[in-house]
């Protein structure tokens, strides 16, 4: 039975089997949430629900449906489950830096197609729209922290598609705004950086769980050029701490609040390799290699907290090294 603190509100979550969703949707659960996925599993993994199977037994708060969620059927079995929602999380995209300039036509027409259908669904259901944007939609502005007056800066497209995910998401983000001046209720999350235990590996996964795997498996890290390039990576309890406070949150009329969710804290690639060795204790065993680096790749990325951040009274208290240890701790089994 639903306590009297506990929230009932109904929620669609797009991409929710992957790992920002996953976590988001335990949490929303857990608060009393009754929560709906939709997940192609073409990143997302089941495994990432296991420990919310529970809720999804008959009768219970959890509905996975799996497929497109541009799907019209799909999304029309998604409103009969709980009888429509309150809000909608759009999480549903292609990410990882492999992935952008291999296959940048899917990136786009995922990305822009399924923000604009949801967007509508989101009318239909009378639902509070939360779209899932990037600090990549800066694209290569040199100007840092980040803010939410900051302008994206986008390099020529004959050189490289990396921006075919930046570009997408800045796009996207003027079609919420868009939809805002005629009534949509929404608000934009830019996650920074975000790490965790279920953080995909391997060649089209993100870098700290790339290196943390390479050490599992004893194979030296490689950096991409001089390793100069910085980031604030924040860990994924902090993360979801946030999108939870702007669940609650009451949107803006006629705009969508952009809130930059991320480590208030820097550090260079090649700093990050050397706290991953010395975390995993792998100092006598893993050597740093320098590589070729990625075309676009942003010098820089960090974010400025502004009124909108204060709003929701959030910040990202984990430290690196802390967070860095948990995920360790559960990619070693120690």
């Amino acid at each position: 039975m639903i306590g009297e603190n506990m929230d009932s509100s109904r929620v669609l979550v797009t991409g929710g089997a992957g790992f920002i969703g996953s976590s988001l949707v335990e949490q929303l659960l857990k608060n009393g949430s009754k929560v709906v996925i939709i997940d192609n599993l073409s990143r997302g993994k089941l495994d990432n629900l296991s420990e919310v199977s529970n809720y999804s037994v008959e009768g219970g708060n959890l509905r996975i449906l799996v497929g497109d969620c541009c799907d019209p059927e799909l999304l029309e079995q998604a409103y009969s489950e709980f009888g429509g929602f309150d809000s909608i999380h759009h999480l549903a995209a292609i990410n990882g830096t492999k992935w952008f300039d291999e296959i940048p036509t899917e990136i786009i027409e995922l990305s822009i197609d399924s923000t604009r259908i949801l967007i509508d669904y989101a009318r239909l259901c009378d639902s509070k729209f939360v779209f899932y944007s990037s600090p990549e939609a800066y694209g290569e502005n040199p100007n840092q922290p980040l803010g939410v007056q900051s302008n994206s800066v986008f390099s020529n497209p004959q050189t490289h598609q990396r921006h075919s995910y930046g570009a997408s998401k800045y796009l996207c983000e003027v079609l919420v705004q868009s939809a805002c001046k005629s009534g949509l209720r929404a608000a934009i999350v830019r996650p920074f950086n975000v790490y965790g235990e279920r953080l995909p590996g391997g060649q089209y996964g993100q870098v700290v769980s790339i290196f943390l795997h390479l050490i599992k498996n004893k194979e030296d890290l490689i950096v991409h050029g001089n390793g100069g390039q910085s980031r604030s990576f924040t860990y994924i309890d902090d993360i979801v701490s946030g999108l939870i406070s702007i669940e609650k949150a009451e949107p803006a009329n006629g705009f969508a609040k952009a809130y930059n969710l991320g480590s208030a804290s820097e550090i260079t690639i090649l700093e990050l390799a050397k706290l991953c060795i010395d975390v995993t204790d792998s100092g006598k065993s893993i050597e740093i290699i320098h590589g070729d680096g990625y075309n676009g790749d942003s010098a820089s990325r960090l974010a400025e907290f502004g009124e909108y951040e204060r709003e929701i009274d959030w910040i990202a208290p984990t430290s690196l090294r802390d967070g860095l240890s948990k995920v360790w701790s559960s990619i070693s089994g120690n």
